[in-house]
């Protein structure tokens, strides 16, 4: 609710959280499993934002307010949040008050079933400063606590994975950040520092703690003939941000794009990206590392269609153990009146195997607000080298995209309605080889603002 008064915003109900660009807490933005898109990621949005996901686990509950003051060119702001998410454990964890999982596995446990019988309380709560200069200079500190009770507020301890007797858990988590960015029309740079703290609990109930530290970074110009971007990302391996906006682990990482337009019509750009992770899961022995490289060349027809080539190469090292991908892709689109024809093909390599996809489309627009569209794809599959198959220009569909693994069929279609902030889609998709049904999905979504 923003009208309350020009100083004051409150929102209640489902919602998500971002402070600065998402290192510490930050909407969890869709990692596409796609092997060719690098995961980092670094977008500065509104502090609070409804939660537009079906899924609760995915954002905080509870009552969020903003109090806002503006004086000439300066412009402050102070928010604060509380959240509590009632989450379901084992019996056997509720008993000992000690709970194996990790935070984010909790927060996907907001149904009881027969294994998870026990309600908890998962607590949020924490505030912002924000000071802004002629709206182009931007600053923000902030921190936040996160604590787990029982219903006679019992505190719960976490993520206790190396079953070490003399530790029950983390007791707390609390952290501390600081944002600065400067934006204009051409240039953006920012900076975000993170300091992360984990109270941990042992067996005689003395306390530690471990503290971890992360920063992030970047810089992008762009005009109406070239842009370049360049994001960094560090942590220490004690770095702990399960709300991050992106990757929660440990990692060392950074993207280089380019794009330039020589021609009216034509574009080329360059893309580079390097990840290295930091500590292991539960089932990775080993420390991989991630490099990507990525070419593209589209050409646009006066609004009548688009061609675009694109190269993608990656090379993985796991523990000594490498191995490598190559993608070369090509697709074209025209419009004609009221029609749009789609045509794809795509060619996935690695070491000795190979893989194709074909794609051919249809787009119609009935009426004004109302558009109809079906695609057909064919997958040619060789074991061990899947496709990632995304989800062409479609903004029907709830995902972006899966991965095939089998020579199969895809056929989808859908029917939209969009009129001003009022949109409504019906998908059906169907993956099949021969007349043998493998797969079946029927989604709808609908989008209303008042």
């Amino acid at each position: 609710m923003s009208d309350i008064s020009p100083c004051f915003k409150v929102i209640t109900g489902n919602f998500n959280i971002n402070y600065g660009v998402g290192l510490i807490i930050g909407k969890k933005r869709y990692i596409s499993p796609d092997p060719f898109i690098s995961s980092l990621r670094a977008e500065y949005s509104r502090n609070f934002v409804p939660a537009n996901s079906g899924n609760p686990s995915l954002s905080f509950y509870g009552v969020g307010s903003v109090f806002m003051f503006k004086r000439g060119i300066f412009e402050f702001s102070v928010n604060s949040f509380l959240s509590g998410r009632r989450r379901f454990i084992k019996s056997k964890y509720y008993e000992s008050g000690a709970i194996e999982s990790s935070l984010s596995s909790i927060s996907q446990r907001y149904k009881k079933d027969p294994d998870y019988t026990e309600p908890v309380l998962l607590n949020d709560r924490g505030s912002m400063f924000k000071a802004a200069l002629f709206g182009i200079v931007t600053l923000e500190a902030f921190f936040f606590e996160t604590f787990i009770e029982d219903q006679s507020q019992r505190k719960i301890f976490w993520g206790n994975f190396s079953n070490d007797p003399f530790i029950r858990g983390i007791g707390k988590y609390f952290t501390s950040g600081l944002f600065l960015q400067f934006r204009d029309d051409y240039i953006s740079l920012f900076c975000e520092s993170g300091k992360t703290f984990k109270k941990i609990i042992y067996d005689n109930n003395r306390t530690g703690s471990i503290e971890g530290y992360g920063f992030i970074y970047g810089i992008k110009f762009k005009n109406r003939r070239a842009g370049i971007s360049f994001i960094g990302k560090n942590t220490t391996r004690e770095f702990y941000a399960p709300y991050s906006s992106g990757r929660s682990y440990p990692v060392r990482s950074w993207l280089f794009n380019s794009a330039v337009r020589p021609a009216d019509r034509l574009k080329a750009g360059t893309s580079f990206s390097s990840e290295k992770k930091l500590i292991s899961g539960n089932s990775n022995e080993c420390l991989p590392s991630v490099r990507m490289e990525k070419y593209f060349l589209k050409y646009t027809f006066n609004k009548r269609g688009a061609i675009k080539l694109s190269y993608n190469f990656l090379k993985r090292d796991s523990g000594g153990e490498i191995s490598g991908k190559k993608r070369f892709k090509g697709s074209a689109d025209l419009k004609l009146y009221f029609v749009k024809l789609l045509f794809l093909a795509a060619n996935q390599r690695s070491q000795r195997a190979s893989s194709w996809e074909a794609t051919w489309g249809i787009f119609l627009k009935l009426y004004k607000s109302i558009s109809l569209k079906c695609i057909y794809s064919r997958f040619f599959i060789t074991e061990g080298n899947p496709i990632y198959a995304d989800n062409y220009k479609d903004s029907s569909y709830l995902s972006s995209g899966s991965s095939v693994d089998r020579s199969v069929n895809r056929f989808s279609a859908s029917i939209e309605y969009k009129e001003g902030s009022r949109k409504f889609s019906l998908r059906y998709e169907k993956f099949f080889a021969g007349r043998k049904s493998l797969r079946r999905r029927l989604e709808f979504s609908g989008k209303m603002i008042f």
